[in-house]
């Protein structure tokens, strides 16, 4: 059973990174504010649903493995990320399936919020399945 959970956990890590990269071809294209030399920030704003989407499967994948490490202020960093993705995308026109989807991936980032106590493994699973989910629903978006 352990060995399966780690070879689901590994697939959907691997999937995730390869989003990943597709995420990052895909936003050369896209518009970036630069705040100073050093450093770049894309704001969510001018970004297309889709880029967003994008970025979030591959913050979920991180939280995902952030909390098998229990790292939880690193699931907060990308959870609070993924709250404002999910802010922005409030006030877009989406299908009803990825509307329903958002408000689950909302509700686990409420769980995150309210620090009850949710085993790592849990919130990890939750956090790779609803990636994984997304990332399937991305591909009817034009």
């Amino acid at each position: 059973m352990t060995f399966l959970y780690l070879f689901c956990t590994l697939g959907a890590f691997f999937y995730n990174y390869l989003q990943f990269a597709k995420l990052r071809a895909y936003l050369s294209e896209e518009v970036y504010t630069t705040l100073d030399v050093n450093s770049t920030m894309r704001t969510m704003e001018n970004l297309s649903t889709k880029a967003i989407l994008l970025d979030m499967t591959t913050d979920l994948s991180r939280v995902g493995n952030f909390a098998l490490q229990d790292k939880q202020k690193r699931v907060e960093q990308f959870a609070g990320k993924l709250n404002e993705a999910l802010q922005v995308l409030k006030e877009r026109e989406l299908s009803e399936k990825i509307k329903n989807l958002l408000e689950k991936i909302a509700n686990l980032f409420t769980i995150i919020d309210s620090k009850t106590i949710y085993k790592k493994e849990f919130l990890a699973d939750d956090a790779f399945t609803y990636g994984v989910m997304l990332s399937h629903k991305i591909k009817v978006i034009q």
